[in-house]
């Protein structure tokens, strides 16, 4: 039996560590998105599956999908194919939970869906949240809470210091529906995160970023079309900055 830990947010979520994430919905957006970290807290790597649950959605107002890694699974997909690995001690930010409402003048549903995340040598190992869409959610709600696998991890010591293997990188470029970044810092304890600019230098996305690895699926619609900078933001010095086109 799994063994379920919930904790109540007063904002908008509902979150258990087999947890459970209240979302809330704005009838002006056709997609809401929830984002979810998922920490490997431990010396081994893991690979990771999501498992979806439909609990309740009318097909007349909408339907679910999602991402995990570097691929998206159609509404026909309630287990993704293959794995995800995730490395000793880092973070996965790629995990989204999509829900396309297919004619918001008449969504006045409340959708449910559960997504359960477990390693796949150890099924029982699970952890789960439940996004309820309604009228009033954001396009987007980025957990603060991580989902944490693992027991406490050993990080090696690089002696402190940014060396060669601090990068970021962004694909495909040009973007047009999603914009995939993968990153990697040599000392997982500086304050770093991804800035994306447009070309007048105004910032546009400012995602903080977590452990010595990782990946992040943003939405590149809510962006226009155009020339943009990317950055990796090191203990507020710029590392290094690439140029993003935005084709959508």
């Amino acid at each position: 039996m799994k063994t379920i830990y919930c904790n109540l947010l007063l904002a908008s979520f509902v979150f258990c560590l087999t947890p459970t994430m209240t979302l809330k919905a704005q009838t002006a957006s056709i997609i809401k998105i929830g984002h979810v970290v998922v920490k490997n807290d431990g010396n081994t790597d893991i690979s990771m599956q999501v498992e979806r649950t439909i609990n309740s959605i009318d097909s007349a107002y909408g339907e679910s999908y999602f991402c995990f890694g570097l691929n998206c699974f159609p509404p026909s997909t309630s287990i993704s194919p293959g794995t995800d690995v995730i490395p000793a001690c880092d973070i996965d930010q790629s995990f989204t939970g999509d829900y396309k409402i297919k004619d918001s003048s008449i969504f006045n549903d409340t959708s449910s869906i559960t997504y359960c995340f477990y390693d796949v040598t150890d099924p029982t190992n699970a952890q789960c949240i439940t996004l309820l869409f309604s009228g009033h959610s954001p396009e987007n709600t980025y957990l603060s809470d991580t989902l944490v696998f693992g027991s406490g991890c050993v990080a090696m010591s690089n002696g402190g210091g940014l060396l060669s293997g601090t990068s970021v990188n962004v694909f495909p470029n040009p973007a047009s529906n999603w914009i995939n970044v993968s990153y990697s810092l040599d000392n997982k304890d500086k304050d770093a995160w991804f800035v994306l600019s447009n070309m007048l230098g105004a910032t546009k996305i400012k995602m903080k970023l977590h452990g010595s690895s990782g990946k992040i699926k943003i939405p590149a619609a809510d962006l226009n079309q155009g020339v943009y900078f990317y950055s990796l933001l090191v203990d507020e010095n710029i590392f290094e900055t690439k140029k993003l086109i935005v084709d959508n």
